[in-house]
């Protein structure tokens, strides 16, 4: 199945950043955006869950467009056969077989 060549997501935007900001921030932080990113390890923290943001929006886009499969529909989800169960037999001790023991004597 081939499936679309990904498209180049959008550059990360201040709106996003600042999205990214409020989810992401702890009670320690400061209490500012600005304050934040002139920390270089807030920032980068900030940056890369921005871009997560942008690709887990992306990806949700993706889905929505992509048209429903065969798996995808609830009838037929139902209707899959999934493999028999091994059947256990109740003649055997399996441990005794193991150990090598044999009923012999």
């Amino acid at each position: 199945m081939n499936s679309p060549a990904p498209a180049a997501l959008p550059e990360v935007d201040d709106e996003l950043l600042r999205r990214a900001w409020r989810l992401l921030r702890p009670p320690c932080w400061p209490e500012t955006y600005e304050a934040s990113m002139r920390d270089p390890l807030r920032a980068q923290m900030v940056q890369m869950y921005a871009r997560q943001l942008l690709r887990s929006d992306a990806k949700a886009n993706a889905r929505a467009a992509w048209p429903a499969t065969a798996l995808t529909t609830p009838a037929l989800a139902r209707e899959r056969r999934w493999p028999a169960p091994v059947s256990v037999s109740h003649g055997v001790d399996r441990k005794r077989a193991a150990a090598g023991d044999r009923d012999d004597d």
